[in-house]
């Protein structure tokens, strides 16, 4: 919705296209790191310390995903722990 009425303004377009690169990151970052933290991934992973790269096409992807999960935040991160206590 924003995208289509960033048409023609082409710094808020680049606004929204570096939001959602970053917000999609942060989404399927599974640790914490310096100013990112993730409540159900509470530690750094000393494997995961690389760069990563990601497209706008990715990106778009995970933010579509993101958009169909009705699952609230929260339960998400109980399943998480959950999990990877009974691992």
């Amino acid at each position: 919705a924003l995208e289509r009425e960033a048409k023609g303004d082409r710094r808020l377009a680049n606004m929204l296209t570096t939001a959602k690169l970053t917000t999609a990151a942060a989404l399927v970052r599974k640790e914490s790191r310096g100013a990112h933290f993730r409540s159900d991934y509470p530690v750094p992973d000393a494997r995961l310390a690389r760069r990563s790269f990601l497209t706008l096409a990715q990106a778009e992807e995970i933010a579509n995903e993101a958009a169909q999960t009705q699952r609230p935040r929260r339960a998400r991160a109980a399943a998480s722990r959950h999990a990877a206590l009974h691992a």
